[in-house]
C-alpha cells in the first residue's frame, strides 16, 4: 500500500493489499483490494496483473543499483532542459520511498529544508521569496507565493517560476514521487502571469504555461498548455470560471 502526502485516512477504514491514492486524498470508507483512489474515496482506476508487478514489483536487489541511481541523479541535475527522471526500485529496500537520501548529497536535501520550513511560515511575501531564491529556485518578477506554500525539500532548489506570476495559500511544488517499486524526481516550472490558487498540489515534472489558471483543491499531474484552465484531482481542462 501507498498512502500519497497530505491525504486524511479516517478511523474505522481498512484499506486492503496493492491499493495506492493520490495527493490529498479523504478516505472515510473501506477501499477494495487493487485500487487507486483520488479526491473523496473516488476509485478511478483498478490495477490489472502487469499493473501490479510495474508499481508494486519486488527488488531483484541488484549490487550495482546504488551506483546507478546516483550517477542518473547527478545528470538529471546538470541538464536544466530535463524534467523528469523515473528508475525501478532494484536496491535491497523494497519501498523506493525508503531511499529518499539517494537522490543527492544528503547536506543539500537539509540545506533545502532549513529554507523551505523557515519561509512557509512567514507572514511576509518579500522574505519568502529572497529564501527561496539564496536556496536556488528561480524566481521572475512581480511574484506573490502566499503563506503556507512548500517547495520540495529534495529538489526545491530546482523550481522555475516566470513574472508575474500568483501562487496561493497551503500550494505544494513537488519534486520527488514514488510507488512502490519506482522512484520519480523533477523539476516544476511555472510560466509568466500563471495564477495557481490554493491547496494545489503541482507534479514533479510538470510545466504550467504562460497565462494558465489552475484553481483551487487541484492535483496537477501534467502539462498545462498556455492560457488554459484546470481544476480537480486529478486537474483537467474546464471553462473559465
Amino acid at each position: 500500500v501507498l498512502l500519497a502526502g497530505m491525504s486524511n485516512i479516517y478511523p474505522g477504514v481498512t484499506v486492503n493489499d496493492y491499493v495506492m491514492t493520490g495527493m490529498q486524498c479523504h478516505v472515510t470508507k473501506d477501499v477494495p483490494e487493487r485500487s487507486f483512489l483520488v479526491s473523496h474515496d473516488k476509485v478511478v482506476k483498478t490495477w490489472n496483473d502487469s499493473e501490479i508487478e510495474k508499481y508494486f514489483g519486488k527488488s531483484n536487489h541488484d549490487p550495482r543499483y546504488y551506483r546507478e541511481q546516483r550517477k542518473l541523479t547527478r545528470k538529471f541535475r546538470k541538464d536544466p532542459t530535463n524534467m523528469l527522471i523515473r528508475y525501478k526500485n532494484n536496491g535491497k529496500r523494497l519501498n523506493a520511498g525508503d531511499e529518499w537520501y539517494l537522490a543527492r548529497p544528503w547536506p543539500r536535501i537539509f540545506y533545502n529544508a532549513f529554507f523551505v520550513e523557515i519561509a512557509k511560515g512567514l507572514p511576509w511575501n518579500n522574505v519568502r521569496l529572497f529564501l527561496w531564491r539564496i536556496m536556488g529556485a528561480k524566481i521572475g518578477k512581480n511574484v506573490f507565493i502566499d503563506k503556507g506554500t512548500l517547495f520540495d525539500h529534495i529538489y526545491g532548489d530546482l523550481v522555475v517560476i516566470g513574472n508575474n506570476v500568483h501562487i496561493g495559500k497551503n500550494c505544494y511544488l513537488d519534486g520527488h514521487s514514488y510507488t512502490i517499486s519506482e522512484t520519480f524526481y523533477g523539476r516544476v516550472k511555472i510560466g509568466d502571469n500563471a495564477h495557481i490558487g490554493n491547496d494545489v498540489h503541482m507534479m514533479c515534472g510538470i510545466k504550467i504555461g504562460k497565462n494558465a489558471k489552475v484553481l483551487s483543491n487541484s492535483s496537477v499531474l501534467k502539462d498545462i498548455p498556455d492560457g488554459e484552465t484546470w481544476k480537480g484531482i486529478p486537474a483537467k481542462k474546464v471553462e473559465e470560471e
